[in-house]
């Protein structure tokens, strides 16, 4: 599954991916809402394979609220 940061959904088809990589650099990216989609889905883990750790470290914070949240809703 490809999860597109500009519409924070899945998406498949290659014209799709392409149009949205497109878009992805001009229009405004919804990185948050992808991980939150991903984590609603059970997605724990991540792997940033761009220079540095920018990616991961918003992963981590993201994902570290949402189960703080989660935690707080249990309780």
């Amino acid at each position: 599954t490809v999860v597109s940061n500009v519409t924070a959904r899945p998406h498949g088809s290659p014209e799709e991916i392409r149009s949205l990589l497109i878009h992805q650099l001009t229009d405004p990216v919804h990185f948050r809402e992808s991980l939150e989609w991903l984590w609603e889905r059970g997605v724990r883990d991540y792997t940033d394979f761009g220079p540095g750790q920018v990616a991961a470290g918003l992963a981590q914070k993201t994902f570290d609220h949402l189960s703080k949240l989660k935690e707080g809703a249990n309780a």
